[in-house]
């Protein structure tokens, strides 16, 4: 799981970003759309181009594949239709250390562990992965 984590793109680390950034504020399960919106304030932080919301739920998708993050489907009836929901499978003191490893996201991830600091939500082993 760390090194599936280490591997992805530079996209694939800015919506693991914001996943965890929502994660820390323990705001989760988040919907794509509002996840999206937060994944494009960091790319515009990284100087970094943004890619489509279609194309950020492919990330998220090849997340739960590689068993980062889980997906919950709602169905909310013929208002607000079908959609996903995503939170962290994985430990999100292991997703900081590896953004924090990962130069370009240093900032971004000691923020975002700020914030989960302030909010208690830090779990201390990461022994499993």
């Amino acid at each position: 799981l760390y090194e599936g984590m280490q591997e992805l793109t530079t996209q694939g680390h800015a919506v693991l970003c914001a996943l965890s950034y929502h994660q820390a504020l323990d705001d989760v399960p988040i919907r794509s759309r509002d996840l999206y919106k937060r994944y494009v304030k960091i790319c515009d932080r990284l100087d970094a181009d943004s890619v489509s919301e279609r194309r950020v739920r492919d990330h998220l998708s090849d997340m739960n594949m590689l068993g980062l993050i889980s997906v919950y489907e709602r169905n909310e009836g013929l208002s607000a239709g079908r959609y996903h929901e995503y939170e962290l499978d994985v430990p999100l003191k292991a997703v900081l250390e590896v953004l924090l490893s990962t130069t370009r996201f240093e900032e971004l991830a000691n923020i975002i562990e700020s914030t989960a600091n302030d909010n208690n939500l830090l779990q201390s082993d990461i022994s499993d992965y």
